[in-house]
């Protein structure tokens, strides 16, 4: 959120953080889930290897590692991984469960995907030891403000004639 509030114009406070993160990554989750249930469509396991391959190419296009702390904020990124995995392999067995409305397999997914949570939430050393890292990168110098919004840099998808205009 800091960093995003950095780059706007505007002060980014934490609610229309929270409510964007959702409207982002919950709601279009849960609405391709309620409409793969209402149309009693099943997930195809093929699928969780498409979602594993696209993931990893994306943060390794993004930036040759699996270690996004250098983008986002520091975080035990192999838990965040082994929470992106068990959300992938667990979607079939959730998906089935919620149209054959096996309560037991719903619960059972909804344990296993909080396990993850779990060994992050439990692991007592685990903000002590990113916390440092996360206020070095949250307190670096800033420039001022109105130096941010001079111009903006030319980027490959603009065309050279486009960008004269921009300046």
């Amino acid at each position: 959120r800091k960093k995003l509030e950095r780059m706007l114009p505007l002060p980014f406070p934490r609610w229309q953080f929270v409510i964007g993160d959702h409207m982002c990554h919950t709601v279009p989750l849960v609405t391709l889930i309620a409409t793969l249930v209402r149309r009693r469509e099943r997930v195809p396991f093929m699928n969780v290897v498409y979602a594993m391959a696209l993931s990893t190419w994306f943060s390794f296009r993004q930036q040759a590692k699996l270690d996004s702390s250098g983008i986002y904020v520091p975080h035990p990124w192999r838990r965040a991984w082994f929470g992106i995995f068990s959300g992938f392999a667990t979607t079939p067995f959730l998906v089935d469960g919620l149209i054959a409305r096996s309560w037991r397999s719903v619960t059972a997914c909804f344990v296993a995907l909080c396990v993850p949570w779990l060994t992050t939430f439990c692991d007592t050393g685990l903000k002590h030891k990113y916390t440092l890292d996360f206020m070095l990168t949250r307190h670096e110098p800033e420039e001022p403000r109105s130096a941010k919004h001079r111009t903006m840099p030319r980027i490959a998808s603009v065309p050279v004639h486009a960008a004269s205009r921009l300046g």
